[in-house]
């Protein structure tokens, strides 16, 4: 289809000039003699460029080009001022105001056309353009929206039902999908709990986790032991870890009849370990390095015994290390008054509020990472 040009000129000589030029090479055109004329034609009409006379009476050409400039549908379209002002201070004025080109009056049909035919194409080429970003942008918003769907799928929905013992969880990504995650694996006669963050943020972070995750659950379901597991897992890992790339995790294995928890903690945040016998609370300390650094990692196993009332509460750093609009971290001590605070209430009334103080805290401040607890008590 031809390029429509709007023509804008108050001398009708002039007009009739270009009227002639333009349209025997085929463009389609539209005439306005002033500029309240061209605003208004404008608004029936998007031509592909716009050759506007400076010099008219009411409104010249500079101030038709600003209003036109106001325009979110307008203001792309190239405009060509016309005039015999060649003057530099107004060849300047007019490139500010958003001109893309200036062609002085009288004009040579041939360099006219030229220019007209220059703009046209950059202006079809930075079209192309836009469509095409505008279609990466729609493919990877269903690529994003489809990772959300199967990360989120990996992510546990419900806790586990067993008798004397209450379970609650939360899983907030700090954006679309997460390198935090949590776990439930049923054993024979023991419940496997894993929580996990991986290095960074976004896609990376979330298929590393998803590579972790797999690897550390097919090695959870045979009769090694946990740190036996883990070392195994560990060594699986490395080798597809990219550089830079780890994951911090902590491993438990739970004997809901005893209340034995064995457990592993590769370099992930010591969850706290709440007594109710004497209401002290104790850190779960790291046994090992975090996974995916190094191959020849041997992991150890520490052993609890879990009492009635005792309370386990794993944690990622993106709770801790939540920042308020003054920058101050929420820190470990808060996360430690809330859980003493509760630590007689259902884990759903403790996971409410650690949540709530944590939101109390930070405010409108956005969230920098990625927040997973996982709370554990004997009944």
């Amino acid at each position: 289809m031809p390029e429509q040009i709007l023509v804008v000129d108050d001398t009708p000589a002039n007009i009739q000039m270009l009227v002639g030029i333009l349209k025997e090479k085929g463009y389609q055109l539209s005439v306005a003699t002033s500029g309240m004329d061209a605003l208004k034609v404008l608004e029936r009409v998007r031509p592909d460029l716009i050759l506007l006379d400076v010099m008219m009476p009411e409104m010249d050409g500079f101030e038709t080009c600003r209003e036109i400039k106001k325009s979110d549908t307008l203001r792309e379209i190239p405009i060509i001022f016309l005039t015999a002002k060649v003057e530099t201070e107004d060849i300047v004025k007019g490139f500010e105001i958003g001109a893309v080109d200036y062609v002085a009056k009288p004009f040579n049909a041939h360099e006219l056309l030229a220019r007209i035919n220059t703009h046209l194409t950059i202006d079809q080429l930075r079209r192309n353009l836009e469509e095409k970003n505008e279609e990466l942008v729609r493919a990877y918003k269903r690529e994003r929206e489809s990772a959300v769907r199967v990360q989120s799928q990996l992510i546990p929905r419900t806790t586990p039902q067993i008798a004397g013992w209450d379970f609650a969880t939360s899983w907030h990504p700090a954006r679309e999908v997460s390198g935090d995650y949590f776990d439930f694996i049923q054993k024979k006669d023991h419940l496997a709990i894993v929580i996990a963050d991986v290095s960074g943020k976004g896609m990376p972070a979330a298929l590393f986790m998803a590579t972790g995750r797999s690897v550390v659950r097919e090695k959870s379901m045979g009769s090694l032991s946990p740190a036996e597991s883990l070392t195994q897992a560990n060594a699986l890992i490395c080798a597809d870890a990219a550089i830079g790339m780890f994951i911090t995790l902590f491993y438990a294995e739970l004997d809901p009849q005893t209340g034995t928890l064995t457990y592993v903690n590769c370099g992930h945040n010591p969850p706290y370990w709440y007594h109710a016998r004497n209401g002290e609370i104790t850190e779960l300390t790291p046994t090992g390095k975090v996974l995916g650094i190094d191959v020849s990692m041997q992991y150890k196993q520490e052993q609890i015994q879990i009492e009635p009332g005792d309370l386990v509460l794993l944690y990622t750093d993106g709770i801790t290390e939540a920042f308020n609009e003054r920058d101050f971290e929420f820190g470990d001590e808060s996360l430690i008054a809330v859980l003493d605070k509760y630590s007689h209430a259902s884990t759903e009334r403790i996971l409410t509020e650690i949540q709530s103080s944590l939101e109390a805290f930070v405010g409108s401040a956005p969230q920098s990472d990625d927040r997973t607890i996982v709370l554990v008590k004997r009944v």
